[in-house]
């Protein structure tokens, strides 16, 4: 399976349109195919700590710095549309659409946080691994 979407970049409230093109060895029963549009927000907390450790007699005490960082991920938008139902699947092509809300924060990277979206494509198919892709969605 690859995704594609209709253009590199969206901005907020314009409509993505997502195609699935399917390329299956087989015939397949898949009890649903879906498109999944999901967002995070990660930001790295970070903790310091002087810490002052005694050493024996006639010696002058270390003075260390502990740093501890923390990764806290959020999510920010999550959407999902079922393409198809349960039936046999064939390879080919399928489009759905998303409209993106007008509040939504633009894709962003900076040293100690990042906003990120993700459009993912799954085939679900009973007692099998799914048919699985995965794409970035830049948001300006």
């Amino acid at each position: 399976m690859t995704l594609e979407t209709d253009k590199k970049s969206y901005k907020p409230g314009q409509t993505v349109k997502v195609t699935l093109d399917l390329k299956l060895k087989k015939p397949t029963k898949a009890e649903w195919l879906e498109v999944i549009v999901e967002g995070t927000e990660t930001a790295i907390k970070t903790k310091r700590e002087t810490v002052i450790i005694k050493c024996g007699r006639g010696q002058k005490p270390k003075t260390v710095e502990r740093v501890e960082s923390e990764e806290i991920m959020s999510a920010l938008q999550y959407d999902e549309k079922i393409v198809g139902g349960k039936k046999t699947y064939k390879s080919g092509k399928h489009t759905v659409s998303f409209k993106l809300p007008k509040t939504m924060r633009r894709t962003a990277k900076s040293g100690r946080a990042k906003v990120e979206y993700f459009i993912k494509g799954k085939l679900n198919i009973p007692l099998a691994p799914d048919v699985t892709a995965e794409m970035n969605l830049i948001i300006k």
